[in-house]
């Protein structure tokens, strides 16, 4: 077989299962419709649901929301009060972090990030203990898409095999979005025993999972 960037659709080991972090499961389309917004327009923001508190919060007014009880979420409020800007803006996302975990059983679990122009995620078995999210880990498959250029997502920069096929440039996007999406695994209390922490791993490491 020749060597290649590996098409689709999920990482080998898990490639009969439901669970998966692809835009046609997580992108959901998010309308607002009111009076005092504007019409007709769209906005490319990076949100997610655990935006929308915050968010509707602010076009009610809600003074001080989130300063007895901290939330996560953060207010887009501005972009949809005032409109989008190309400036950059504390408020808005430069990345979304996305998990999917079936606690209580030996399930596969997802870690994602998802940044303008990629997505990258790590598919791995779990052995949870009742609501324990940091179980033993193993198995591990990772995806990196270029969303630009693939917004399907239809090719996987990252075989099987570990190796990297195309330039350098790859390699490098998948160490630093690999580092991105570990600091935010353990900033969310979601990171399993026997995480990677760096990226490619050892081959032993990819032979084990093909054997498993």
């Amino acid at each position: 077989m020749p060597k290649g960037p590996q098409e689709r659709h999920t990482a080998k080991l898990f490639e009969d299962l439901d669970d998966n972090c692809y835009a046609e499961t997580i992108r959901v389309p998010l309308i607002f419709a009111n009076p005092k917004l504007p019409r007709g327009e769209t906005r490319d923001s990076l949100v997610g649901l655990i935006d929308l508190m915050p968010t509707l919060a602010e076009i009610a007014g809600v003074d001080k929301f989130g300063e007895s009880h901290p939330i996560q979420g953060r207010s887009f409020a501005d972009e949809l009060l005032e409109g989008w800007s190309p400036q950059p803006s504390e408020r808005r996302r430069s990345h979304l972090f996305v998990t999917d975990d079936c606690a209580g059983t030996r399930s596969t679990s997802i870690r994602t990030i998802v940044e303008k122009g990629w997505k990258y995620a790590v598919y791995y078995w779990a052995d949870y203990d009742s609501l324990n999210y940091n179980g033993q880990a193993s198995r591990f498959e990772y995806e990196l898409y270029d969303t630009t250029n693939d917004p399907l997502e239809k090719v996987n920069l990252l075989p099987p095999d570990g190796e990297v096929f195309g330039e350098l440039p790859i390699l490098a996007r998948w160490q630093e979005l690999h580092a991105a999406l570990t600091e935010l695994v353990g900033g969310s209390y979601t990171m399993p025993d026997g995480w990677p922490s760096t990226v490619p791993p050892p081959p032993q490491e990819l032979k084990k999972a093909r054997i498993s």
